[in-house]
């Protein structure tokens, strides 16, 4: 067996069918997915396919709850200045990293951890920006 075979990198010229063979059968796997994909789900079957996923799911460890929680509405006779809702930002985006640092390093973690980061340093500036407001002599809308 060649290496491109293992490595997944076939050349064309390697394949056991023509190139046209191929093209054809990269098209039925296109429009076989796109039918899956519109087909819509006839009203006897949904109950058994929920049937049928409830028993799966007795054989599956359940996912682990998540620790982080939406923060409690504020009153609204009584709403919370910016400085206040800036504070309850920070305490969420903390609660965000510190779950995403106790789960094991998987696909898609680089990318969540940049996300997060980016959200940090949006809720960073915009508590400079509450700070500045809140000065003796700043322009308040």
């Amino acid at each position: 067996m060649s290496s491109n075979r293992i490595a997944g990198t076939h050349a064309p010229s390697s394949m056991p069918w023509s190139e046209s063979a191929s093209a054809e059968v990269q098209g039925l796997r296109r429009a076989i997915t796109a039918h899956l994909n519109n087909a819509p789900v006839d009203t006897d079957v949904a109950p058994m396919m929920s049937e049928l996923l409830a028993r799966l799911e007795s054989f599956v460890k359940p996912a682990k709850e998540s620790d982080l929680r939406a923060p409690a509405s504020p009153d609204p006779s009584n709403p919370p200045g910016a400085t206040e809702a800036m504070a309850a930002l920070g305490r969420a985006c903390d609660s965000a990293r510190k779950t995403l640092e106790a789960r094991p390093a998987g696909e898609g973690h680089q990318r969540i951890g940049a996300m997060l980061a980016i959200v940090e340093r949006h809720i960073e500036m915009k508590h400079e920006i509450v700070l500045r407001s809140e000065q003796p002599g700043s322009i308040k809308g």
